[in-house]
């Protein structure tokens, strides 16, 4: 696999080399991007989370660092099927690939990707400049108008032909998808991403690890918030929703999800899990990366909502209602796969692969015979003790069971898979599966393993809060398309950072034409602390930094400060936590 990655990052250094990026056609349906805060996350119409040109799935902050090679929702079960003398183990998911075609089984239309902006309505030049940006692979002297119309009319075109069964805001309360009047949405985010896929190929689905299909469809559901600082900000969710659309139950079913993170260089990662928090983490085993300065990103997975089963006096969170009698599972097992360790990853198009992934997914090591179960052991004080749970520790506190440290593997690539079960799924049935991906950025690596410890429980506490959350009414303002000539007269002041920060923060601004600006530091009092650029600039992307001191070089006290960029009335301001 590493072979793989290799070529798929050469393939992509080629790309830009020769400045190969899309034309200036329609955007593609079946590919597209979620990017409204410090996440850009990449998306597939069949679940792969990693374009091919794109040397990986998810990057934060922004595009400035990649923590995210790809990952996907897995399972397995065993299939009643009376055709058979007994159950036959099934299995399939995203990893890196797809057992999933796009579309739906029963409704024709649905094998695009589709994608739509709360604020789509008031989109203005600078913001399409960005994206399309970001999207062609551009920098912004490339940018036509007609790669910022494609972008907008993209919006327009899935907000006119948004899929009934996708989420959406019923304003009208009429319990159908009104196009005049109600709109895409899921609890008040700002963008989201939504796609239909389904097993029903039998090519397809054996091409993934050999295994027939089940029956499946998956409804997918990612969205973000337009914050620009705190733990929303670093934050996309991913809501599944799995359909058993077969005639056969399905036992002992298992979900969960596969990760390959790639904390900017492959070769020097660092993974674990906390059992307590249902999340599991990836990390530099360094400070910091070479040539990835300022930057030491962490990345987790959180399970917020797992499948329901019945239990008798509690409830369950289930389509953002309480569900009495129920109880949603919880993270079950997590498997840390360091580079060089004695078993390997499963099987590509063969059926041991199947076999072998369910072995993952019940938390023992991947074996090709289906009754053999060999535990994994933890590598702490308490070596040769069978867990589940590998590399269970916080390694900021030093806690558990610590990736690198006792008989642990050394620093290398490192996948994760991530299992949640048993449960059973009638023909009919439907399980709803949610994760938080949520993103870490300390001045180092441990402290952005801390950033994520911070983030965890309050996302867990978001989830809870958002049962019963209240639609919005009203009639939503449409959008038309455009086919004219927009011009560039903006700029954009974006994130800082590190943030909060301790030595150096950095701004990043992007600006859309010639202008003179100003960039300055003040603190909560509205007084100037320091004037970082007064100058007629040309438009582009600059960045500067700024080490704590005012205008007369002294170093200013610990707190929140504002950094304003100003061009004739134009003023946009974030804020910037200083620490000592």
């Amino acid at each position: 696999m590493k072979f793989v990655k290799f070529l798929f990052v050469n393939f992509f250094l080629i790309c830009l080399i020769l400045n190969v990026s899309y034309s200036e056609e329609s955007l593609p349906g079946n590919i597209t991007q979620l990017n409204i805060n410090n996440w850009n996350y990449w998306q597939e119409s069949n679940g792969v989370s990693k374009p091919t040109a794109i040397i990986g799935g998810g990057f934060f902050p922004t595009s400035s660092s990649r923590v995210v090679y790809c990952d996907g929702l897995i399972w397995g079960g065993y299939v009643n099927d009376p055709d058979q003398s007994k159950p036959q183990l099934r299995a399939g998911g995203v990893t890196y690939s797809s057992s999933m075609q796009p579309g739906s089984k029963d409704i024709t239309g649905l094998d695009k990707i589709y994608r739509y902006r709360q604020d789509a309505p008031q989109l203005h030049d600078a913001y399409l400049a960005m994206e399309a940006m970001d999207y062609y692979g551009i920098t912004i002297d490339k940018v036509t108008p007609l790669h910022k119309e494609n972008i907008f009319n993209n919006y327009v075109e899935n907000r006119n032909n948004w899929p009934s069964i996708a989420p959406f805001y019923d304003r009208n309360r009429n319990g159908i998808w009104d196009v005049d009047f109600d709109e895409p949405g899921i609890v008040d985010s700002d963008q989201l991403l939504w796609y239909c896929s389904n097993d029903f190929d039998d090519v397809t689905s054996k091409s993934l690890y050999g295994s027939p299909p089940i029956g499946l469809e998956l409804q997918t559901t990612i969205w973000a918030y337009k914050h620009s600082e705190g733990i929303l900000a670093n934050t996309i969710f991913k809501k599944y929703k799995l359909e058993n659309k077969s005639k056969f139950r399905i036992d002992s079913m298992f979900v969960g999800q596969f990760i390959d993170t790639d904390i900017n260089d492959v070769s020097n990662d660092f993974g674990g899990c906390d059992s307590t928090l249902n999340f599991g983490y990836g990390y530099n085993s360094e400070l910091m990366d070479d040539g990835y300065e300022n930057v030491a990103p962490a990345v987790g997975y959180v399970l917020l909502q797992g499948p329901i089963v019945q239990s008798e006096g509690d409830e369950a969170i289930y389509n953002f209602e309480k569900l009495q009698n129920y109880r949603n599972l919880n993270m079950t097992s997590m498997v840390v796969k360091p580079t060089g360790v004695g078993w390997a990853d499963p099987d590509i198009h063969s059926y041991s692969g199947t076999i072998q992934l369910y072995h993952l997914l019940n938390g023992n090591i991947p074996q090709s015979v289906e009754n053999q179960v060999i535990p994994f052991r933890e590598h702490n004080e308490q070596n040769g003790k069978p867990t589940k749970f590998v590399c269970n520790g916080n390694p900021d506190t030093g806690e558990g069971d610590i990736d690198g440290q006792f008989n642990n593997m050394p620093p290398g690539d490192r996948r994760f898979y991530m299992g949640c079960g048993p449960f059973t799924m009638e023909p009919g049935d439907v399980q709803e599966i949610v994760f938080a991906v949520v993103g870490g950025q300390g001045e180092d690596n441990i402290e952005s393993v801390a950033k994520l410890y911070e983030a965890v429980p309050i996302l867990h506490d978001f989830w809870e809060s958002l049962v019963d959350w209240e639609e919005p009414v009203g009639q939503a303002q449409s959008i038309d398309k455009v086919d004219h000539d927009l011009g560039i007269s903006e700029f954009i002041l974006d994130h800082s950072y590190p943030n909060p920060f301790n030595s150096n923060v950095n701004f990043r601004f992007v600006l859309f034409g010639d202008m003179d600006v100003d960039l300055n530091i003040y603190n909560l009092q509205g007084k100037l602390v320091k004037n970082i650029q007064h100058e007629i600039l040309s438009a582009g992307e600059y960045e500067v930094s700024w080490n704590g001191s005012g205008n007369n070089g002294t170093s200013m006290p610990a707190g929140v400060y504002l950094v304003s960029l100003k061009s004739d009335a134009k003023i946009q301001t974030r804020k910037i936590v200083y620490l000592k």
